[in-house]
């Protein structure tokens, strides 16, 4: 079944933990089978593990039969031996300090900024830069 939801949200690389289902909405615990992480500071490859964040992250994926589909991430920090400093790992199609997976943000995107945007500028009576006003 881990392998099969996996699928579904188009997961391919992540693990799958655990599912857990509630009236309104899934979480699917995953995290990253890779054991080492680059150094976003100097470059260097590192395996060493920092720590492990104690909570765990919540990101919207997308809906599934319904249900609101929420990713849960628990990232790792890791630490650089080669400039002796520690960082967190990333996650594919995740930005940092985003609640929604890029995924998502493409998806949702047109629906609430796509009319505000496409109007012209002689329906709306607002003259633009390059609409022929002054």
């Amino acid at each position: 079944m881990k392998k099969g939801m996996a699928n579904m949200l188009g997961l391919e690389g992540w693990m799958v933990y655990k599912v857990e289902t509630r009236r309104d909405e899934a979480g699917v615990y995953v995290g990253r089978p890779k054991k080492e992480a680059r150094c976003p500071h100097c470059g260097a490859v590192t395996r060493r593990v920092h720590s492990r964040s104690k909570a765990w992250r919540r990101v919207f994926h997308g809906t599934v039969v319904g249900r609101k589909a929420f990713l849960r991430i628990r990232p790792r920090r890791f630490y650089c031996g080669s400039c002796k400093k520690a960082f967190t790992e990333t996650f594919p199609g995740i930005e940092k300090w985003s609640r929604r997976t890029i995924q998502r943000k493409r998806r949702s995107s047109p629906t609430w900024w796509g009319p505000a945007f496409t109007r012209r500028p002689s329906v709306t009576g607002w003259e633009t830069e390059g609409s022929g006003g002054c």
